[in-house]
């Protein structure tokens, strides 16, 4: 009687351990304070495994003494079996003062995840920008 309550506890402590999933990881970040201007594409994160990720931006517009003008337009580009690149951009301007996005993707072993930031040519004031990579899961 004692055992089959043994066994029967021990299959209830394993079924809950299973039913927490994992945390996600941080994988990469970037921080890029008071940027003035375009960002070139950069790498964000090239992964060693297939894996799918949760990329999260916020950009912040920074005060100024001139009237702004413009938007800047992060962007992330990936790839995945499909062998096209997606790109999710959001788009922050001086009325607005914040932009945030969040994109689950998947991407392969290999093929990095970049970053980027466009703007037009009369865009005058500057931001902040957090980029955060978490890895959700691998194959």
């Amino acid at each position: 009687m004692k055992r089959n309550r043994l066994i029967v506890l021990c299959l209830i402590v394993l079924a809950s351990a299973s039913a927490f999933a994992q945390s996600p990881v941080i994988v990469a970040q970037v921080t890029l304070l008071n940027q003035f201007g375009k960002i070139a594409p950069a790498t964000l994160l090239n992964p060693t495994t297939n894996g799918v990720y949760r990329i999260t931006g916020y950009m912040t517009v920074l005060p100024t003494d001139k009237k702004p003008l413009g938007k800047w337009d992060p962007s992330i580009v990936w790839d995945d079996e499909t062998n096209i690149f997606q790109t999710f951009s959001w788009e922050v301007n001086p009325t607005q003062r914040t932009g945030q996005g969040v994109i689950v993707v998947r991407t392969l072993a290999g093929r990095p995840i970049v970053y980027y930031v466009n703007g037009g040519s009369a865009t005058n004031f500057n931001y902040d920008l957090f980029i955060t990579v978490e890895q959700l899961e691998t194959d």
